[in-house]
């Protein structure tokens, strides 16, 4: 097999959230398709993040209310989830054995090799977090003292702002990184949501 190199023309390039459900979403620089087809894609190229797009369509409405001329700027979607995840399978062993009392698996780092490390080349401007129904089952524990959920959700925003930050000048090593409340619905037969919630609030 052989190399070629595509010319692309006629597209925008701006503001890119990567989105996923039982998982996570990243914004960052990707070319722009309409809203149009961007819902004609989601209906006709496989199943696509609900999260992700409606986050987009939000902050597209937002944009265009705080501009000059109505307008928002192009926003692109990059969607990498997988549902029925654990976080574990988001992070990187190193950092699971940080945590006191997190789930050992084979498939632990799992998509963070498939679906985290493949795109921390690209300058994003957050990340939108919608996981934890598949944790239910597992340890909570406390960022503060480093055990269970709470630490590793503590440790997984460490480290992709420092992934895609490594570069000087594209992400911002700050850059926001929002969690996206479980629902009611959401407990895979486990107890106290209420305490999932509370571990994921404190990052």
């Amino acid at each position: 097999m052989g190399s070629s190199v595509v010319w692309l023309t006629g597209f925008e390039l701006g503001t890119v959230c990567l989105s996923t459900y039982a998982a996570s979403a990243s914004c960052g620089n990707r070319p722009h398709t309409p809203p149009n087809l961007t819902r004609f894609f989601a209906r006709t190229q496989g199943t696509y993040s609900s999260t992700c797009y409606y986050f987009g369509e939000s902050l597209s409405d937002e944009l265009a209310a705080a501009s000059e001329d109505g307008q928002a700027p192009p926003i692109g979607l990059v969607h990498t989830s997988f549902g029925g995840s654990t976080i574990e399978q988001w992070l990187d062993n190193a950092t699971i054995a940080k945590c006191e009392g997190a789930t050992l698996s084979p498939q632990n780092q799992e998509w963070h090799n498939q679906r985290v490390m493949p795109y921390v080349d690209m300058t994003v401007k957050g990340w939108v977090w919608y996981q934890g129904e598949n944790d239910m089952h597992g340890y909570f524990g406390n960022s503060a003292l480093n055990s269970g959920y709470g630490c590793m959700m503590q440790n997984l925003v460490a480290q992709w702002r420092q992934l895609w930050s490594t570069e000087e000048g594209t992400t911002d090593p700050n850059a926001p990184f929002g969690l996206v409340t479980l629902a009611p619905s959401g407990t895979e037969g486990g107890k106290s949501i209420g305490t999932m919630r509370y571990v994921r609030m404190y990052v």
